[in-house]
């Protein structure tokens, strides 16, 4: 029999089929979640509820533009105190932005950091991907100095990327989606309060960024979280958006190591479209299904 690998080499053949068990908060995990209700606070809740179609309608118009080619790069030449003072009149994060930021850290963006001070969204993407990096950096312009730039390897065109300025109220966000490993070692981590922050703007943003089509559903590739991470991940699909989720594993024969990713199976695939497809570039309408 033919072995069949997907755009992201895995083989789908052979591919692990893990216990399809969903996990209960344990009380230890009710605590800590307890704990950091008031660092929530500090920042209300991350999604504005009110504004969720405000939200949607700013986005499609984001898309609009991105994909006529009339949006605007800017460039701000502002340090010091011209800086400062230029972010005292932008505020905070809009609910459109905060749930892109949700969809990001659960792909590829990245929120970076100097020593633990002056944080900041990075976001980096292969050449190809030129129009979505262009809408992220639409979304979030007004925080970001310089356009996308060209990054080049070789001399080749390699990818495009921008980074935010430094923003001190990124800390929150950092503090939700990063933890330390036993050798201390920064890593992701799945928030645990993502259940109510996950929207379906931030599930097709982290679609557009580490999702793929299968023949027979779509796969979300989780694999830098752990594998008790990835039955978070699947239990805050089941129960938020009612999606039928599996977890599957590719191991790496040069590495040695496991990897797992999510697999939303056929009889969710109307659903999965519905929730998303309003919300994906055109240029990315190739990775769904037809309704």
């Amino acid at each position: 029999m033919t072995k069949h690998r997907n755009e992201n080499g895995i083989n789908e053949e052979n591919i692990l089929l893990l216990e399809n068990q969903e996990t209960q908060m344990s009380e230890k995990d009710s605590f800590l979640c307890k704990s950091k209700k008031n660092l929530v606070d500090m920042d209300q809740n991350p999604i504005d509820k009110m504004s969720e179609k405000d939200s949607q309608s700013l986005l499609v118009e984001y898309i609009h533009q991105v994909n006529t080619s009339t949006f605007q790069n800017i460039t701000r030449d502002l340090r010091g105190k011209k800086l400062t003072d230029y972010l005292s009149t932008v505020g905070k994060f809009t609910s459109l932005q905060k749930q892109v930021l949700i969809g990001l850290l659960l792909g590829d963006g990245n929120i970076q950091s100097n020593g633990g001070l002056n944080y900041f969204l990075k976001f980096d993407q292969k050449e190809a991907n030129h129009a979505y990096v262009s809408l992220v950096y639409l979304i979030f312009q007004q925080f970001v100095g310089t356009h996308p730039k060209l990054r080049l390897k070789k001399g080749i065109p390699h990818s495009w990327w921008f980074r935010t300025y430094r923003l001190p109220f990124l800390k929150f966000y950092h503090d939700q989606f990063y933890g330390l490993d036993a050798n201390g070692n920064s890593v992701r981590i799945v928030p645990k309060l993502l259940h109510r922050w996950i929207t379906p703007i931030s599930l097709a943003f982290w679609f557009m960024d580490n999702g793929s089509k299968q023949q027979h559903g779509y796969v979300l590739h989780t694999q830098r979280f752990l594998l008790h991470q990835v039955k978070d991940l699947q239990q805050v699909l089941g129960n938020r958006f009612g999606l039928e989720v599996s977890i599957h594993s590719d191991k790496k024969k040069a590495s040695q190591k496991t990897y797992y990713f999510l697999y939303i199976k056929t009889r969710s695939i109307q659903k999965f479209n519905h929730l998303i497809k309003p919300y994906i570039l055109p240029c990315m309408q190739y990775k769904l299904h037809d309704s």
